[in-house]
């Protein structure tokens, strides 16, 4: 698959797959439900050893966590625009 029309994510490089993955995972851990990552998908992931990343312990990954949570409060989804601030 080059581009998945649902999502419109290019999966031409697994770097942004991989990325996309853990944003949308980061969407999911703030209790959105408007992504395409769910539950069984997560679970699936985990099963051939994904790795979500390791910056949980990063300051800065807290901050923009908590943005995201705030925005969500705000707003009541976690669409946030391209290039937008939190």
């Amino acid at each position: 698959v080059v581009n998945d029309r649902s999502t419109n994510i290019d999966y031409t490089s697994s770097d942004g797959r991989v990325n996309k993955l853990r944003m949308e995972k980061k969407k999911v851990d703030a209790g959105c439900t408007s992504t395409f990552l769910n539950e069984t998908k997560i679970a699936r992931l985990e099963e051939v050893g994904f790795s979500w990343g390791s910056n949980k312990g990063d300051p800065r990954w807290n901050e923009h966590y908590q943005e995201l949570v705030e925005f969500k409060r705000m707003n009541g989804h976690c669409n946030v625009p391209t290039g937008g601030i939190l």
